[in-house]
């Protein structure tokens, strides 16, 4: 299984983009920066995203993806989206509404539209694309997933969307997977305005993974991502500070990045 780390930021500029990731070329998760980051073809060759849940930097590509099918000389197919039904609502609402953006459930026809919405529950496993994906509920400030994605070998990832301090919680639900993605946005002196807003910092993150080899009785290399630029080098310096207190495996992501299990 190759995951590529399109975005891994949460402000977007020339070098920085929107959180999303992408699983063998097929399966993305969350759509930050899906058609920004992916020429057309590798577009047209997505077949399902993955959504953990409303903010706009995590959906921000999806109408501009849909579109691209119906515009298209040779329509692309439809591809599955999965999320909670609170997802789906705030995209019919205020995205795909007919005033923003069509509603690309229905377009280019009812019958063969660029999105199919399908429904996930929290904790019930689901096949995707060949994919055994487990949502797991996470702390944000709206109903939010986090997804382990299992191959058909047996290997697995996680990856823990938007989250603050509690994600230790998620730990008895999931397997033993070979790497975690975990969000860490803020720097430890924004301490109380990162749990306030529903995210993590270093030292947060230190606490989240030290539960996990509890839990667990290992630590898997851990991958940073959601990171606020504009604090990135703090964070960074206190990402190594968490790895040598850890004694891990613990890094920055990066736009491109290639996580291969």
């Amino acid at each position: 299984m190759e995951i590529t780390l399109l975005g891994v930021h949460n402000l977007e500029s020339a070098n920085t983009r929107l959180v999303s990731i992408l699983v063998d070329g097929v399966v993305a998760i969350d759509a930050g920066c899906i058609t920004s980051a992916l020429t057309f073809k590798e577009q047209q060759k997505l077949e399902a995203i993955l959504l953990t849940h409303r903010h706009f930097d995590h959906i921000r590509d999806l109408a501009t993806l849909g579109l691209g099918n119906v515009l298209s000389n040779i329509p692309w197919g439809t591809k599955k989206l999965y999320s909670l039904a609170s997802v789906f609502e705030a995209l019919g609402s205020h995205i795909m509404n007919g005033v923003m953006y069509p509603d690309l459930t229905r377009l280019p026809s009812p019958e063969a539209p660029s999105f199919k919405t399908v429904l996930l529950e929290p904790y019930i496993l689901k096949t995707v694309s060949g994919y055994k994906v487990l949502p797991v509920l996470v702390n944000h400030g709206v109903p939010t997933v986090g997804y382990e994605i299992t191959d058909g070998d047996g290997k697995s990832f996680f990856f823990s969307a938007d989250t603050t301090k509690g994600l230790s919680g998620a730990w008895e639900y999931i397997s033993s997977p070979q790497f975690l993605i975990i969000e860490t946005t803020f720097p430890n002196s924004m301490m109380d305005s990162a749990i306030a807003v529903g995210h993590l910092t270093p030292a947060l993150l230190k606490d989240e993974l030290i539960s996990f080899k509890e839990v667990k009785g290992y630590l898997p290399p851990t991958i940073v991502v959601h990171i606020n630029p504009l604090y990135e080098e703090k964070i960074g310096k206190e990402i190594q500070q968490v790895s040598q207190d850890l004694d891990a495996e613990i890094q920055l992501g990066f736009e491109g990045m290639k996580l291969v299990i």
